[in-house]
């Protein structure tokens, strides 16, 4: 690896201004509400991430963008889909492609084996694409998957630039707490619009952008109780990412929290308002991922964490049922009634529906993102969805990005010999097979929220592992010249 000199980070501060005249240049004729995220959120992040010398910043930033930022505010002056998150994603793409070119700016040294999975996904999905111009494409489904295909590359830009760009496990620890923190503050959110049956995130209107249209009805009721989804695009998809990160705030708030006294319980309180949120979905991808996650702790958990963990969950479910009449009712019968169920019923007629699109083009599908469900029918199954629209090379894409990471994770955990470490990679294990299961309940990659926290996982596990296969290098090295 080249040393870090002065000169390659001026030419990266140059590029970053070169970069903002050539945003500026081609949006000229776009009013500067809709440049100013455009252009001033992903080239400070990339100053900030520079000035700290590795990619954290930038992808807490992204986080910050991607939670705290209603789903249904975007840059309308380019397309309904088009968020700061989405062009902070695309940006990290770009900025993780520059840095792999200049050994020693940026990103971490060895072999990434998320890169290729990463790069499969990607290949997939673009021959998916192209072979769909082979038929008559309607202008609709063109447009609709050139949208697709911006918001993959910017979850596979935060994903690698994750997998990369994290330097040091105190700089992982620290996205791991702002992840965290995100998903709390989404919880609050939601209980928020629960409790009041007001939706507060209509308030969270950053200048610049504009509403979509889309998932105006952020209450909705089910069974006579309020369904909220705080600021994320549907209850099922608030279900998911705050299951998925409830195993990395329980890592936090029994290890990372780093002091006593009230600063400690902070971190215990933020476990608790991920636990409260997830029932307030009302969905059963909720128990399911609550379920999922805990059996998936407790697998490698000691007997007493065990045993605190199921209390906690029974007391919980007592509160709510105290607190909330009918919520624990509710609940069950979604599981109970589920033969008589319209979205279960609904959810397996897919399969025979989507039989002749899947026999029509069986490897590569007939387009990526170009199922449109308005003009077709509505999947609530992002694997089926994966295997219409780009095939069985597609499926197979899609789980071996979650296989990658659950399998990193657990290598990671087995060559540490830090218990804080290996706690922390059981946890981002549990995360992503939690995410993994959560997209068998909607159609995921249609989500900017879910998908991006997904693969952000994927590459936290990808980073923690190639951050505890460099400590194993450094110290047989060590070992290897205290012998000579």
């Amino acid at each position: 690896m080249l040393p870090r000199s002065r000169v390659p980070g001026r030419a990266f501060l140059i590029g970053m201004a070169l970069l903002g005249v050539v945003l500026v240049s081609l949006t000229r004729t776009v009013a500067w509400p809709g440049v100013y995220p455009l252009l001033v959120m992903p080239v400070g992040a990339a100053l900030a991430t520079y000035s700290r010398r590795d990619a954290v910043t930038i992808l807490g930033i992204f986080l910050a963008l991607l939670l705290l930022i209603p789903s249904r505010f975007a840059i309308t002056q380019f397309s309904t889909a088009v968020t700061p998150a989405l062009l902070v994603g695309l940006f990290a793409l770009w900025l993780w492609a520059c840095l792999l070119m200049v050994p020693g700016l940026g990103l971490g040294a060895g072999p990434q084996p998320l890169r290729i999975v990463i790069f499969f996904f990607l290949w997939s999905a673009a021959v998916s694409w192209a072979l769909a111009y082979l038929r008559p494409l309607p202008a609709v489904e063109q447009r609709q998957a050139l949208i697709g295909f911006l918001m993959l590359a910017s979850a596979c830009g935060i994903a690698l630039l994750a997998a990369d760009g994290i330097r040091s496990r105190s700089r992982l620890d620290d996205l791991m707490r702002w992840l965290v923190v995100g998903a709390s503050l989404v919880a609050v959110v939601a209980i928020v619009q629960f409790v009041t049956g007001v939706d507060i995130s209509r308030y969270l209107h950053p200048p610049g952008l504009a509403t979509t249209g889309a998932g105006e009805a952020f209450i909705d009721i089910r069974s006579g109780l309020r369904r909220v989804q705080g600021t994320t695009g549907h209850p099922i998809e608030l279900a998911v990412l705050e299951a998925a990160v409830l195993p990395i705030a329980l890592h936090v708030a029994r290890h990372q929290a780093g002091s006593t006294g009230w600063r400690h319980r902070v971190w215990w309180v933020c476990v608790g308002l991920l636990l409260v949120a997830v029932p307030l979905t009302i969905s059963r991808a909720g128990v399911v991922g609550l379920a999922v996650g805990a059996l998936a702790l407790m697998v490698l958990w000691p007997g007493k964490d065990r045993l605190l963990l199921v209390i906690s969950l029974a007391l919980m479910t007592g509160v709510l049922r105290f607190a909330i009449p009918g919520l624990i009712g509710t609940l069950i019968a979604l599981f109970t009634t589920a033969n008589t169920d319209p979205s279960i019923t609904h959810r397996t007629n897919d399969y025979e529906a989507a039989a002749p699109y899947i026999l029509d083009a069986p490897w590569f599908g007939r387009g990526f993102h170009t199922f449109i469900h308005s003009y077709y029918f509505v999947i609530d199954n992002q694997y089926l969805s994966t295997l219409i629209e780009t095939g069985v090379v597609g499926l197979v894409a899609l789980v071996g990005v979650f296989l990658t990471g659950i399998v990193l994770a657990l290598l990671a955990r087995r060559i540490s010999r830090d218990s804080v470490d290996r706690d922390l990679a059981h946890a981002l294990a549990a995360a992503i097979l939690v995410a993994g299961v959560g997209f068998f309940s909607f159609d995921a990659l249609g989500f900017a929220i879910a998908t991006g926290v997904a693969f952000l996982l994927v590459g936290c596990a990808a980073a923690l592992w190639r951050l505890q296969r460099g400590r194993l290098a450094a110290e047989h090295a060590g070992r290897h010249r205290g012998w000579r």
